[in-house]
């Protein structure tokens, strides 16, 4: 029926018959780009979502003090969501052999630290300031890959490094003078969650 469908939509966009036009792997690539398109599009609205409601959040008087709280709470909902989907909703095959259960325990406290100090900072910076420190996370790893594990990186991946560094320090700096919400305790603690 589906299928039928996407024929029928594809054919009246160019006014031809749709049964003979579409062979099934055109219609086939469709759904499967109209299933990325629709997936990915969602995925970037709920975060915008979120980031608007999360802001708004912190501009409640007296909750900047309150970030680890909100991380609770978002910690109990996914918690609660993970158990119904791995209960209800996926039945994937266990797996044979599981990792130890303290690299869960470490794993499990350094997200919560990293999302804790994350929502921890939006109370001193806006959410653009945020995100675009989250997404510098590039920056901790290389350094954690050149003393831990003792990675060789390129000089392009080291030039890559300088020019995020960079970036960074220039928005930092507009920011100051430009949003009246910006607190260099807000640029320490996402910091901070980056490292975690």
């Amino acid at each position: 029926w589906y299928q039928r469908r996407v024929r029928g939509i594809l054919g009246c966009m160019l006014l031809i018959n749709p049964p003979t036009l579409f062979s099934e792997s055109i219609v086939q690539s469709f759904q499967s780009m109209f299933n990325f398109l629709a997936l990915s599009s969602t995925v970037l609205g709920l975060f915008i979502i979120y980031g608007y409601v999360q802001e708004k959040i912190f501009h409640i008087p007296g909750f900047r003090s309150h970030g680890w709280y909100l991380s609770f709470i978002q910690f109990i909902f996914v918690s609660f969501l993970s158990f119904i989907d791995s209960s209800f909703l996926s039945r994937s095959p266990k797996r044979r052999e599981m990792p130890p259960f303290y690299e869960f325990m470490v794993l499990s406290w350094m997200t919560v630290g990293t999302i804790g100090l994350s929502t921890v900072a939006l109370g001193f910076l806006n959410f653009p300031t945020q995100v675009i420190f989250k997404s510098c996370k590039l920056i901790p790893v290389m350094i954690g890959g050149i003393f831990i594990l003792g990675k060789k990186y390129t000089v392009q991946d080291y030039i890559a490094v300088l020019l995020m560094c960079f970036g960074l320090v220039w928005f930092s700096l507009a920011g100051q003078t430009v949003s009246p919400e910006f607190d260099a305790k807000g640029i320490i603690i996402i910091s901070l969650a980056l490292c975690v």
